[in-house]
């Protein structure tokens, strides 16, 4: 098994020398990296990694909400939180948001890699005294509040947050790809949203709430 990691950090040098040093072992491909919550989501999206490695300490959406929104869409991905503290709110906080650990940044290269197999492999718990970890559940898809929108709309948000794009919705839905279009501008109109990566965070607050 080829282990796919996507590496998301805001600084470059971080993303180039993890990079550099995962592309050191056979059986890891790191698939892309990401300086920002958006861009390691859309990555997500397209290239599926089975392990996500990310910093906590993003700009644009942090990397709370950024767990959050790829679990909901993309539950086989595991993502590790890169942290300098052991206990702190973003580490218990990456936690309850789905993360299955938080990787100490004091963590030997070794170390890591023996992290990244296992979690790529297992659900199981790994003890180390660099990660702060929890068994892997699967996290529900984000919930709807369905009383904004038709049912076909309804329909489409249900694909859109498990990661679809227009054409495979079209196809999914036996409608044309421009149709989709116009439906999901209505969507975002009415939940007062801009993007897909907004209308995601919206369901995800409604679902707390």
């Amino acid at each position: 098994m080829v282990i796919r990691v996507l590496i998301v950090a805001h600084q470059r040098l971080i993303r180039q020398s993890l990079g550099l040093m995962l592309k050191q072992e056979p059986d890891i491909r790191v698939v892309g990296e990401a300086a920002d919550g958006h861009e390691a989501f859309t990555l997500t999206l397209e290239k599926k990694p089975h392990i996500l490695l990310m910093e906590a300490d993003l700009p644009k959406l942090n990397a709370i909400n950024t767990t959050r929104m790829i679990l909901g869409c993309n539950p086989e991905t595991r993502v590790l939180i890169l942290s300098d503290e052991a206990a702190s709110a973003h580490v218990s906080l990456a936690l309850e948001a789905g993360a299955i650990g938080t990787v100490l940044t004091d963590v030997d290269h070794h170390e890591l890699i023996r992290i990244i197999r296992h979690y790529a492999r297992e659900k199981t718990p790994l003890a180390s005294p660099f990660l702060t970890a929890h068994p892997v559940s699967e996290p529900e898809a984000p919930a709807v509040d369905w009383s904004v929108l038709t049912r076909r709309e309804s329909e489409i948000v249900d694909l859109l947050a498990r990661g679809l794009g227009s054409r495979e919705i079209a196809l999914t839905l036996s409608i044309s790809a421009e149709t989709v279009k116009v439906h999901i501008q209505h969507i975002y109109r009415k939940m007062g949203v801009k993007n897909r990566v907004e209308m995601l965070l919206s369901l995800q607050s409604r679902t707390v709430q």
